[in-house]
């Protein structure tokens, strides 16, 4: 289980995502809402051993076990998508992703380190894909279902195009997530 610091900042509005790259900022907690409208979140700064950074769901009306999966629509957090460009050291925890037939999540470029934990992922293209160099990733205890393409995976491991410095990615762990209603679980 993971321990939650404090929270630095509450995103409670679609206005207060333009902040998540902000050094002021470590800890975003993320009220219940759907964020779709704000689109892909993109990921551009780095945390560091000890001092990770958090996307984390928050809500003082339902117990900090609980999957996403398991609260109502209006009690989730929902975001669009999100892109990890060389973006390292981030713990995203109890988010809802709804990607619209878009990818869930990116990680690229070197992202590394990242811990994706109680993610609620559906109506996806692609769904959590880590390729060029991103290294030492985790994917545990989600959900990820529903894909819209048939042709992707639900997590892909891609070191499909050579031409790029560090093609492969090394060490990710995949662990206890439930994977449905899609083309490949794993795709590697």
């Amino acid at each position: 289980s993971l321990v939650v610091p404090a929270c630095d900042y509450v995103i409670d509005e679609a206005s207060d995502w333009s902040n998540i790259n902000s050094s002021n900022y470590r800890v975003f907690c993320i009220a219940p809402g759907n964020y779709t409208s704000v689109g892909t979140i993109r990921l551009t700064a780095n945390g560091s051993p000890g001092s990770e950074r958090w996307i984390v769901y928050k809500d003082g009306s339902a117990p900090t076990s609980q999957h996403p999966y398991t609260l109502s629509p209006d009690k989730r957090a929902i975001i669009h998508g999100m892109y990890l460009g060389n973006a390292s050291y981030w713990v995203i925890d109890r988010l809802t992703l709804d990607s619209a037939g878009a990818s869930a999540v990116l990680l690229t470029g070197g992202a590394s380190h990242n811990v994706f934990n109680k993610v609620d992922a559906y109506n996806f293209k692609e769904g959590i894909y880590i390729q060029h160099g991103s290294d030492y990733n985790t994917v545990q205890n989600s959900t990820l279902h529903d894909q819209v393409l048939t042709d992707r995976a639900a997590i892909g491991i891609n070191s499909w195009d050579i031409s790029k410095p560090n093609p492969d990615s090394r060490h990710t762990r995949i662990l206890d997530n439930e994977i449905w209603n899609v083309t490949d679980a794993i795709q590697l």
